[in-house]
């Protein structure tokens, strides 16, 4: 017990003086001391829970709202725009009669209005379905809210196969 607390206040001692916290060792072995069933988080922040001051948390919130929100919805926007252009790569608009050819005059022209409206289809969806969104997912459970729209837009997706020209 003796040469436990011992070794218990030299490492503490240890920790105080240097800036940065180690794992504590086990002196004979040199090994750690913490058990392979504990996350290694844990033995560096402890097990016990630590009040997050009112102006941490608002800091933090602000850091969210001001990069990580921007950011997403500037790469999803990027993402969705990135798909459209590959349609246009792969000949989808000449398989879904997208754009027509005017071999009438000289030379060709290409009419791509019904590319542009198939386009803006998927925004003027997304703008009717933002508000309704919003306005559930800040009144509902938004574990069964997200999970059902996660299933719904993969039904989409997959749906996006089976499209045809007639």
């Amino acid at each position: 017990m003796a040469s436990s607390n011992r070794y218990h206040n030299e490492k503490a001692a240890e920790a105080t003086a240097s800036p940065r916290n180690t794992y504590p060792r086990d002196p004979e072995s040199g090994g750690s001391l913490l058990s392979l069933d504990k996350d290694v988080a844990i033995g560096l922040v402890g097990e016990h829970a630590q009040e997050i001051g009112k102006e941490v948390e608002t800091r933090v919130l602000r850091k969210i709202d001001w990069f990580l929100v921007p950011a997403m919805i500037v790469g999803k926007i990027c993402y969705d725009k990135a798909i459209l252009a590959s349609t246009v790569l792969f000949g989808m608009t000449k398989d879904f009669s997208l754009s027509i050819v005017d071999t009438s005059t000289t030379p060709p022209t290409t009419d791509t209005s019904r590319l542009s409206w198939a386009t803006s289809l998927f925004y003027f969806g997304m703008l009717a379905g933002l508000y309704p969104m919003t306005f559930t997912l800040q009144r509902s459970n938004l574990g069964c809210i997200l999970g059902g729209v996660v299933i719904f837009w993969a039904l989409v997706c997959m749906l996006t196969a089976a499209a045809v020209t007639s």
